[in-house]
């Protein structure tokens, strides 16, 4: 993700479902990276946390990598 507010670039942040959630519900995001991995794990992590307040994406760009891992970018709010 990148923040918002910056005049000398981006930041990246990286990080669990608890810091991406506080970044979006604060408005401190415009730009959300997801990679799709196709291996089914029958489990695992939920991308962010439950939240009252829905948050809008709009998808930016699609870039297929080996061994068909796909890169999606969103626009944030």
């Amino acid at each position: 993700m990148a923040v918002k507010g910056l005049d000398d670039g981006d930041v990246w942040v990286v990080g669990g479902s608890m810091l991406e959630s506080a970044m979006l519900e604060c408005g401190a995001m415009h730009s959300l990276a997801l990679f799709v991995i196709p291996v089914l794990l029958g489990g695992g992590v939920p991308l962010s946390r439950p939240s009252d307040t829905p948050i809008s994406l709009a998808l930016e760009s699609v870039t297929r990598f080996d061994r068909d891992v796909v890169g999606l970018t969103y626009r944030c709010g």
